[in-house]
């Protein structure tokens, strides 16, 4: 049957989900009179593929029995879970075993080769009882069987069964009654019947042995059909055993150790009568325990059985099993003939070495071990040490079979004595165990005799006695070994017992030696050795190289440059793998870009630089920097003209910025030029100006260009020295019929560029620009690397090198001058799958007030315009916080498997903007944004300066005070001006964000001291009220000016942790990290601490103030309108104000803040 159900069931382009597989039906048989409900067991059985979204759709699953006459397919089959189906295996089906199969809603197969066995029968198993376990010899035993179904019921069914005997003697005294079975007949193979039960489904069968045995009868169904066999054991037993005669040849018995002699043995009943027919097992062991023997025997009414007894001694034999045991008369056993000596060592544990004697036992004994009374004679006394002191051995001559010897052991160990007569015959003792004596020295012995300093040289060290024995001691604990060596550089590291007592080290040299003497000290002990050998060091790799250079330097004139190898340990570098050094400066000029070592490990060069400024040189290998030069100041070469730059392009009416520089023949600029030569355009398109002097070598001169003129230059000019620019198009962009632009990259208007061996090319293409009043003639074309490039043909071909943007700009002109321009911008990444391209980044709304937070959907592809799955994109905001994985380089989101993540951007209670939200991938060759207003400002206002302030002399005429936002108009007339006779009259104007304070009349500031008094009740435009001391209180603002002291503690600059940081809302460590903190020096605590930001363009973004008890001041990136500046070196001064608003500066420095999502 087909079963259809509804799921959601993800269907798309990705790949098949596995295949089904089928474990187990359960039950796995059932009867064909009747249907069976049965459960598949399987994995894979719910099929899942991906699209874009989940869709419910129709589902089935079918489920047949494999016959050679078709598909069987099953009923009710239903989904149970993800690896269950249930299904009705229908009645009806032939008997037999079937290949089971499933088939899923996709199409997918499975199969279960032995998947479902119908059974022509209900019948389930056998059942075989018997009313007792254990009979006499012929005695017959009912066997009653039983047909029972699956639930333990007797069924009635006239089987034909097959009823078999096995036994350890093969069941051969097994014999059946006659005419049990429906059609009884013996079986073709083993004992046994076959035939039918009786119709009711139960059966008795009489069976009897005439042999002792225990059978086993199992009964199975002829045809196996499934069913469960039956079994049962039945024993079947002798009579009583009572008693066993043991009879030896003769009386009273002698036997020699290791002769064979007979024992005769016959079992009795509990009458004393022979019971020949009866089989017993019997243990025979002897009951003093003096040979310490045990045999097994089979007996079968009476028997010999052979012992052979080596211990000598007067023994029993005694005879038993579980009925019966019995002891024999007494015998005697006695040694055999003399084959060597049985050795007793005492003590045989922590024996002394030299100095506890030993005791050997010598015994002449027979092969048994039996003493031999009988024996005399002399031995010889050894050990397998070879620590045996002769001369403090002494041995007796051996009689009645003894002997004595006492010696001193010298080598510690497990020693073996032994001792040997004039006919080679031997006798070993028991191990002895010697322990060392007391230490008396230390033995060092080295793995090498050279090595490299800074490697690991292994070293052993061994604690002995006065004999040599190696001591046990505890480098670890309590004895310490200190190593010294001659070139006094040795430091050793205990590594671990190295066996019999020896410790092994791993000693690392750092100064290169030749034949350096190792010592190593037991202080504990006061014991010292040293090694034999030496060993020479020499140096490791070249690690570090010094550089010496002059400290000032003309550019082009050499200068001599040397060069010291050494390795990490300071060693000169004289044994050398690789001599070669490749030498680099900042300015990228050196003529010799390698250099080799001489075998001193040195080398002294020529060499010049040809660009001005301060320059470095290194010397690395295999791209590591092994050695930099201190600065060299290279000054400009002789004046040699004027490098001119001017614009690609300029409208007319416009101004040409151009930059004239002094320059030498390397193009350096020539600071001490002041001259003032004369600037002209060709054409005079551009008015020409005679300049009075070049400042430090340089200046900027704006032209007005008033006329059209292409391929123009511009020309600068002295008497002596000359520069013309390069091309300089003026033209005009208020044509009545400009032509219009059109820019394409490699046929796309904004193309996605992949690199190729990290670069990528492309044709610039403005050919499809449309002319106006006139015909094309002038194309040009301008990135934002500088690269220019001008033409006819409309077409250019760029190269860019490295992932991230670029800006190119079109310039289109026609034959009267008439131009236009065009910008697109190219993305360019590597081919690896990670985002390329702009961006889309969605906010789940535009505006949001100050407090809340919105979702921020962000989609990204690859340079190929593939999704980047899985990839990660960096994500930061201006202004508030993004929830994103740290990396401690930048918050990052992953995108799904369609390019899509989604992330949480929360603005905290503050400030009211227009907040940016950054997407995009380090390089920004992937980049978007989005745009927030957040509103309800609660940020309070902050003074940022006022004007005067401190010791003031002169007549002040107006008071200036400078907010960072805003301010409500109707509020500054709350500010207060007092002096020394009291109030003064002002009258306040607000200027947006200032407010000019002017006095009825003038006043002295000598006169004394005047306060300015802004109370909190002062407000920004939103309402919110002044804070004062900067502690996020509404609080009011005090100033001081005129006659007041100057308490301002001596400055002594500032300690700044970082020069470049990164505000990216994960903070991390050096540049990575999120603000930067400045620590001043002062000879006292002032009253405040300020500190004032000022932006690339001279503007003022963050004023604050702390109090001056605190030792250090953070900035953390961010401007006073809340928001996080932009990219760009900052100067930020700290600066101390004392109780009057006297101010002096304790540092200003430049700080560059650094954003990984930003355009160029």
């Amino acid at each position: 049957m087909i079963m259809f159900l509804a799921v959601a069931i993800v269907v798309g382009c990705g790949p098949l989900a596995p295949a089904p597989e089928l474990a187990a039906v359960e039950p796995a048989r059932g009867w064909q009179g009747e249907s069976t409900a049965v459960v598949i067991e399987g994995d894979h059985l719910l099929p899942a593929v991906t699209l874009g979204t989940e869709t419910p759709v129709g589902g089935e699953w079918e489920v047949w029995l494999e016959s050679a006459g078709g598909e069987l397919y099953l009923e009710g089959t239903e989904l149970l879970d993800y690896r269950h189906l249930a299904a009705q295996v229908p009645a009806g089906l032939e008997a037999g075993e079937y290949p089971l199969w499933v088939r899923t809603p996709t199409g997918q197969e499975a199969r279960l080769d032995s998947g479902f066995r119908v059974a022509a029968t209900k019948a389930d198993r056998l059942e075989v009882t018997i009313t007792d376990a254990a009979y006499d010899l012929g005695e017959y035993a009912t066997l009653t069987v039983r047909v029972l179904d699956p639930n333990g019921d007797v069924l009635a069914a006239e089987l034909e069964v097959e009823v078999e005997a096995t036994s350890p003697i093969d069941a051969a005294g097994v014999e059946f009654a006659a005419d049990q079975l429906l059609g009884q007949a013996p079986l073709a193979a083993g004992v046994g019947i076959q035939g039918a039960l009786d119709p009711d489904g139960t059966t008795k069968l009489l069976v009897r042995s005439t042999a002792a045995d225990d059978v086993t009868f199992a009964v199975r169904a002829v045809d196996d059909d499934g069913l469960t066999a039956g079994e049962v054991l039945v024993s079947w037993n002798t009579g009583e055993l009572a008693n066993i005669e043991v009879t030896f040849p003769f009386s009273p018995f002698r036997v020699r150790a290791g002769e064979p002699f007979p024992v005769h043995l016959v079992l009795l009943d509990q009458y004393g009568n022979a019971l020949p027919d009866s089989a017993a097992r019997v243990s025979i062991s002897d009951a003093t325990e003096c040979s310490s023997f045990r045999t097994v025997e089979d007996l079968v009414g009476e028997a010999d059985v052979e012992l052979t007894l080596s211990a000598a001694c007067t023994d029993r034999l005694l005879i038993f099993n579980s009925n019966v045991e019995v002891e024999s008369e007494p015998f005697e056993i006695v040694a055999a003939e003399m084959s060597g000596y049985q050795v007793t060592v005492a003590p045989f544990t922590d024996v002394s070495a030299g100095i506890q004697p030993v005791i050997v036992a010598v015994d002449a004994v027979d092969e048994f071990g039996n003493v031999v009374p009988d024996f005399a004679g002399a031995v010889d006394l050894s050990d397998t040490l070879g620590g045996l002191d002769a001369e403090r051995t002494t041995c007796t001559d051996l009689t009645d079979g003894q002997g004595l010897c006492t010696t001193y052991l010298l080598r510690a160990g497990s020693d073996v004595l032994q001792v040997t007569d004039e006919l080679l015959r031997v006798g070993i003792s028991n191990p002895v165990e010697v322990v060392p004596d007391e230490p008396a020295g230390v033995v060092v012995s080295l793995a090498v005799r050279e090595t490299i300093a800074g490697n690991e040289a292994g070293a052993v060290v061994a604690l002995t006695d006065n004999w040599g024995n190696f001591v046990d001691f505890d480098p670890g604990g309590a004895d310490p070994v200190e190593f010294t060596d001659s070139s006094e550089s040795v430091s050793c590291a205990w590594s671990g017992a190295v066996g019999d007592g020896r410790q092994g080290f791993l000693c690392t040299f750092t100064r290169a030696w030749v034949g350096s003497e190792v010592h190593a000290a037991l202080p504990r002990l006061a014991l010292q050795g040293t090694a034999p050998d030496t060993i020479t060091i020499f140096n490791a790799e070249l690690a570090e190289v010094a550089l010496t250079t002059p400290a000032t330097a003309v550019a082009g004139r050499p200068f001599t440059l040397s060069l010291a190898g050494f390795d990490e340990f300071g060693n000169a570098y004289e044994r050398q793998t690789n001599p070669d050094l490749a030498l680099e400066d900042s300015t990228g000029t050196l003529t010799l870009g390698t250099v080799t070592l001489d075998a001193a490990g040195e080398a002294s060069l020529s060499e010049a630089l040809t660009v001005a400024g301060p320059a470095r040189l290194w010397a690395s290998q295999f791209g590591v920097v092994l050695g930099v030069s201190a600065v060299i100041d290279v000054s400009a070469a002789e004046m040699n003209g004027f490098a001119v730059e001017a614009p690609a392009w300029v409208g007319v009416g416009e101004v040409a910025e151009v930059a004239i520089t002094a320059v030498d023949s390397y193009g350096n600029t020539v600071a001490t030029y002041g001259g003032g030569p004369t600037v002209s355009v060709t054409g005079e398109a551009c008015g020409g100006e005679s300049v009075s002097a070049l400042a430090g070598g340089e200046v900027t001169v704006d032209l007005d260009c008033t006329s059209v003129q292409l391929d123009a230059r511009v020309a600068v000019a002295d008497g002596t020295y000359a520069g013309t620019s390069s091309v300089l198009d003026i033209v005009d962009f208020d044509c009545a019929s400009p032509p219009t632009p059109h820019l394409e990259v490699d046929g796309e208007v904004a193309p996605v560029l992949c690199l190729a061996s990290g670069e990528a090319s492309a044709v610039v293409d403005s050919s499809g620009s449309a002319a106006g009043g006139a015909a094309l003639t002038v194309f040009a074309f301008e990135d934002n690397e500088g690269t220019r490039d001008r033409g006819t043909s409309g077409t250019s071909d760029y190269t860019w090198v490295g992932a991230g943007p670029r800006q190119v700009d079109a310039l289109v002109v026609d034959a009267q001058g008439c131009a236009d321009t065009e910008t697109t911008w190219v993305w360019i990444g590597e081919d690896d799958g990670e985002p390329t391209g702009p961006v889309t980044v969605t906010p789940s709304a535009s505006t949001v007030a100050s407090g809340g937070s919105v979702s921020v959907e962000v989609t990204a592809r690859d340079c190929t315009g593939d999704v980047a799955a899985g990839q990660e994109l960096f994500v930061r905001a201006n202004l508030g916080t993004v929830a994103g994985s740290s990396t401690g380089e930048g918050l990052t989101v992953t995108l799904d498997s369609v390019g899509e993540g989604s992330t949480v951007w929360s603005f905290p209670g503050g400030y009211a903007a227009v907040a940016t939200f950054y997407a995009g991938s380090s390089s920004s060759g992937a980049y978007g944004t989005g745009l927030v207003a957040v509103t309800q400002d609660s940020a309070r206002p902050h003074v940022t300066a006022v004007d005067p302030f401190g010791t003031t002399v002169g007549t002040i005429s107006a008071i200036t005070v400078e907010f960072d936002e805003g301010i409500l108009e109707s509020t500054v007339s709350a500010i207060q001006l007092t002096g020394p006779s009291g109030a003064i009259a002002v009258t306040a104007v607000l200027n947006d964000d200032t407010v000019t304070l002017t006095p009825t009349t003038p006043v002295d500031a000598s006169s004394g001291a005047f306060t300015l008094t802004i109370p909190s009740s002062v407000r920004d435009s939103a309402g919110n009220r002044l804070d004062g001391d900067w502690s996020g209180a509404a609080t009011g603002f005090v100033s001081t000016f005129g006659a007041v002291a100057d308490t301002l503690p001596t400055m002594g600059g500032c300690a700044i942790d970082l020069d470049a940081f990164h505000p990216d809302g994960d903070d991390g460590s050096a540049a990575e990290a999120d603000l930067v903190t400045f620590t001043p020096v002062a000879s006292a605590s002032p009253t405040w601490w300020r500190l004032t930001v000022v932006d690339p363009a001279g503007e003022t973004v963050r004023t604050t103030r702390i109090s001056g008890a605190l030792g250090s001041l953070t900035w953390e990136g961010v401007g006073d309108d809340g928001r996080v500046v932009e990219g760009g070196t900052y100067a930020v001064t700290v600066a101390a104000i004392d109780a009057n608003e006297n101010v002096t500066t304790a540092c200003t420095d430049s700080i560059t803040v650094e954003h990984r999502l930003e355009l160029p």
